[in-house]
């Protein structure tokens, strides 16, 4: 799983050593909690598309995520992602 961004070296390191597993990625939690991974709509977009859209095109991975917490802000949150990203939805 993609945690955070300043995780994000960890994340690519591990998966480039381990290629095999269940075919699903998780990509970041709770991104719109502060006290969680707490990143903006674009940073999001970003990292996914840095880090997990070349694993899902290399090895057929399913993305699953990112994942915001049920909070009133969570649709204004969402809304700019899902237009910067064809591959992410909330």
């Amino acid at each position: 799983m993609l945690k955070t961004y300043e995780k994000r070296d960890k994340f690519k390191s591990t998966v480039n050593a381990k290629t095999y597993g269940a075919g699903i990625i998780m990509a970041l939690n709770e991104v719109n909690v502060k006290s969680q991974t707490n990143m903006t709509p674009g940073r999001t977009a970003w990292l996914i598309r840095t880090y997990m859209i070349p694993l899902k095109n290399k090895f057929g991975w399913k993305i699953v995520g990112p994942s915001i917490a049920n909070r009133p802000s969570a649709i204004i949150w969402c809304m700019p992602l899902q237009t910067m990203s064809r591959h992410t939805a909330c």
